[in-house]
């Protein structure tokens, strides 16, 4: 029965996406391809997908939001450093799992 519930009852899809995802490098390593999210987006498009879901463009996270799930001196970390300084932070890159190499580049 709860099998038939599910399949009879109108599920929500919540579609997050924004262009800027594209302008940024997140290292050879990572997981995060900006082309295929901009393809994958063309299709949710060109197939008019975007009419069945709940769209939402998000907004860069403030660091009352972020404060919410991460560390202070995370998000102190992260207020602090940049693709030009990050040689200054070596040691809190290696505390954070931070740079080209890891799931946390630094834009």
């Amino acid at each position: 029965k709860l099998q038939n519930n599910i399949m009879s009852s109108k599920q929500r899809v919540s579609y997050f996406y924004h262009s800027d995802v594209g302008h940024f490098y997140y290292g050879p390593s990572h997981p995060m391809k900006p082309h295929r999210l901009k393809l994958a987006h063309h299709l949710v498009l060109s197939y008019g997908l975007y009419k069945k879901m709940e769209c939402y463009r998000p907004h860069p996270a403030t660091p009352g939001e972020m404060a919410a799930f991460h560390s202070e001196d995370y998000v102190s970390f992260l207020s602090r450093i940049t693709p030009d300084n990050l040689r200054q932070f070596h040691t809190q890159m290696q505390k954070f799992n931070a740079g080209e190499y890891t799931d946390c580049p630094v834009f």
